[in-house]
């Protein structure tokens, strides 16, 4: 019982930092010097760009994620390789996005790189997902992985929302999480995508790119080692 307790303090005390340390918005400096430039029909056209981005990766895009990394080997891992390899697999994606990103500032593409990203971030949640034992196909289980962007790209209150959110998500509808998911990243990333957009400057964005993924991945860890330690608490009651 004792390393029961032991196991989910720290689980929790991992989450109690992290709400700490986003709880208040820390803006990059791209947006403190760009976002009065921002069109502001923008904001709408990069929200709409992020819902086709959910609903074609829900519809047609998990099987071309899956071709990209091998499902059966996350699937076989035990929970010692699974700690191990986390950091390990979180670099690589971090690394990944910010090279795409820095690339295609270069060159000054900005919302086309939307369905890239959202499909880079995807992949991450996928095999933290497998890693834990977790699917991620059913209506639920997509809902639970929104919640796990709308934590990464955002702070404050709203940060607190999803805190509470995702200890009530049995309520929750799908299209609604995916426009409220859209909705926050495309506020976050507003400005940071317009600079994109930008040749040879946008560049800079790919440093925002590689931290929003190490964002998600520490956050994404985090929840579902919690929801690991619950699920094989119920499974032992039982």
């Amino acid at each position: 019982m004792w390393k029961q307790k032991l196991r989910i303090y720290k689980i929790e005390r991992k989450e109690r930092r992290y709400l700490h340390k986003y709880a208040k918005k820390k803006e990059p400096w791209i947006e403190q010097k760009f976002a009065q430039k921002v069109p502001k029909k923008l904001q709408s056209t990069l929200q709409s760009a992020f819902i086709k981005a959910f609903d074609l990766i829900f519809s047609k895009g998990v099987s071309w994620i899956e071709k990209t990394y091998d499902k059966d080997t996350f699937q076989q891992t035990t929970w010692k390789r699974n700690h191990k390899n986390t950091k390990r697999i979180a670099k690589h994606h971090i690394l990944g996005a910010g090279i795409s990103g820095v690339g295609l500032g270069l060159l000054g593409i900005g919302l086309p790189d939307i369905f890239l990203y959202t499909a880079l971030l995807f992949r991450n949640l996928y095999q933290i997902a497998l890693q834990n034992g977790f699917s991620y196909e059913t209506s639920q289980e997509k809902i639970f992985i929104l919640l796990l962007l709308q934590g990464t790209f955002c702070s404050g209150d709203e940060l607190f929302n999803v805190y509470h959110k995702l200890n009530h998500r049995q309520h929750l509808k799908l299209e609604e999480e995916i426009k409220c998911t859209a909705s926050m990243m495309s506020h976050t990333l507003l400005a940071l995508k317009f600079v994109q957009g930008i040749p040879l400057v946008g560049s800079a964005t790919g440093v925002y790119d590689a931290l929003y993924m190490r964002r998600l991945s520490e956050y994404t860890q985090i929840q579902y080692e919690k929801r690991k330690f619950y699920h094989n608490v119920e499974q032992k009651q039982h």
